[in-house]
């Protein structure tokens, strides 16, 4: 594997995967959205060498829903089809696997009044 390289490009030119295992609800999209305007579009899409989204849907989604004309992309052209598939899969089962912060724990630990804090602390507490 080569260096990776972060390379900008339009969210409404990438091309979705037509097996994406992951579905989001409105709500979400919403929630990464306000991320992004909070944070900025700080985590790269995952493309592969014809722009298909590897890995950053909803975050595509969320950016292009909030006017974006640029986000930052990594090609992983390096990654066979079936790898593609497999790492597709695997990254989003680990990510279901990790836990959460119980809601006063966290509050406890950031200070963070529930829904006082805009979008990093929705009303209902941690996104999750």
């Amino acid at each position: 594997m080569g260096t990776l390289a972060i390379k900008y490009k339009d969210p409404r030119k990438l091309k979705p995967r037509a097996k994406n295992p992951r579905t989001h609800t409105p709500r979400q999209i919403k929630q990464i959205a306000a991320s992004i305007q909070e944070f900025g579009f700080i985590n790269p899409v995952l493309v592969d060498g014809s722009d298909g989204i590897v890995a950053g849907h909803a975050r595509v989604e969320a950016a292009t829903s909030v006017g974006m004309t640029d986000v930052p992309t990594v090609r992983v052209d390096h990654l066979s089809p079936a790898q593609i598939r497999a790492y597709v899969i695997a990254d989003n089962r680990l990510a279901e696997k990790a836990g959460w912060w119980v809601w006063p724990r966290f509050r406890a630990r950031t200070g963070c009044a529930r829904g006082k804090c805009g979008p990093r602390c929705p009303p209902d507490g941690p996104v999750g």
